[in-house]
């Protein structure tokens, strides 16, 4: 995991450093902003991905994003049989934290359309709970927990709207390529399993220049 986040670091310092130092002050700015996106986490389920973002525009068309974001989905189920039942809950949490590099054109009238790609550092995390009763064995309890790390790549298409002065709104299709090798814990072992996510991504927002 730690050498996951050096990675990713380094990544965006390479992006970021040559840019900010390089750049002339024409078509500069600094932005803020907050978006939701619909995406798959562990095992496809689907979920709401609630971001904030900073991003800096190099030149007219250059620029480049960071972002944090956070996604939860619980799930409750139930088995029945004739001699035994079982239910409990799984909870999936997902939290990246990704760069990307974006090229902008402009529509006219404070339109913007843009397409970038970047990387992300992903770490996720499944928690399952569970009561199980039969006729032989009584009740019975059980908790496991899968968590992991991944840096994963993604590519992205938007649309940015101006509404009021450095106000905008925006909305972008992105997809992530990700799969991460998680360690399975619970009360008798641990054990390595594969965990995949990403997919398609459709995000809206805002964003406030400065």
């Amino acid at each position: 995991m730690k050498k996951s986040i050096f990675v990713c670091v380094a990544v965006t310092l390479t992006f970021l450093v040559p840019s900010l130092l390089l750049s002339s002050e024409n078509g500069r700015s600094f932005s803020v902003g907050a978006s939701v996106a619909g995406t798959a986490i562990q095992h496809g389920e689907f979920a709401y991905l609630w971001g904030a973002e900073v991003g800096w525009r190099f030149s007219d068309r250059l620029g480049a994003n960071l972002e944090i974001a956070s996604a939860k989905k619980a799930q409750e189920w139930e088995l029945e049989a004739p001699s035994a039942t079982a239910n409990g809950t799984a909870v999936d949490k997902m939290l990246p934290i990704t760069l990307s590099l974006l090229y902008r054109n402009s529509l006219g009238k404070g339109g913007e359309v843009y397409s970038g790609f970047g990387v992300g550092f992903y770490f996720l995390k499944e928690s399952e709970h569970a009561t199980s009763q039969s006729l032989y064995q009584g009740v019975n309890k059980s908790d496991a927990e899968w968590s992991g790390s991944a840096l994963a790549p993604h590519v992205c298409l938007g649309l940015e709207a101006g509404i009021r002065g450095g106000l905008r709104l925006f909305g972008e299709v992105r997809y992530v390529v990700g799969a991460v090798s998680a360690e399975k814990t619970d009360a008798y072992q641990t054990v390595k399993s594969d965990l995949s996510f990403g997919g398609a991504q459709v995000k809206c927002g805002f964003r406030l220049y400065f």
